[in-house]
């Protein structure tokens, strides 16, 4: 109230709790006042070694959910994962409750879930050490890391409708990007 207090965040969780009414907030984030974008970084969808999806594609035409792995309903990968699988129409699973990025890599490397969605930085780090593989970049244009790997748009040629969808959905997701 006294506008001495600065708040560094993540939007996709700070609007996500805030939709999902998670225990403990207690703000309105269209009534907050929004200073700038500190860092804005793509996302990226990678499999695991013993995925049977090679491509987008694949993953898009499966009759089977396409499972990926989340802590939280909340949490960046959950989010962007969920954004990704209605743009594309695609039937998925989310399978939440993993404690971190490190039980999530393990889910993936013994298969339990076929992927999950990342920052680029993420997948840079510790993606390919792990067998895993960029499939998509869930942004317009493709990231300087992953030269070879398609946007969602490219990927999956979404009609202009699903297109538009999918930016709808993001700038809800993400106010402070």
């Amino acid at each position: 109230p006294d506008g001495l207090t600065i708040l560094l965040v993540g939007g996709e969780t700070l609007v996500t709790a805030q939709l999902y009414d998670a225990p403990g907030v207690n703000y309105d984030v269209r009534k907050l006042t929004w200073l700038a974008r500190v860092s804005s970084e793509a996302k990226v969808a990678l499999l695991g070694p013993k995925s049977p999806y090679a491509s987008v594609a694949d993953m898009a035409k499966s009759d089977i959910p396409v499972t990926f792995a989340g802590s939280s309903k909340i949490d960046g990968n959950a989010d962007f994962t969920a954004i990704m699988a209605h743009a594309l129409g695609m039937k998925s699973k989310i399978i939440v409750g993993y404690k971190g990025t490190g039980d999530m890599n393990l889910a993936i490397q013994r298969g339990e879930v076929d992927g999950r969605v990342v920052s680029e930085e993420s997948a840079a780090l510790y993606g390919a050490s792990n067998g895993m593989r960029v499939v998509t970049v869930l942004a317009r244009t493709r990231v300087e890391q992953f030269p070879e790997a398609p946007t969602l748009f490219e990927a999956a040629k979404l009609a202009r409708a699903a297109a538009d969808k999918f930016d709808q959905d993001c700038s809800r997701n993400v106010l402070s990007r």
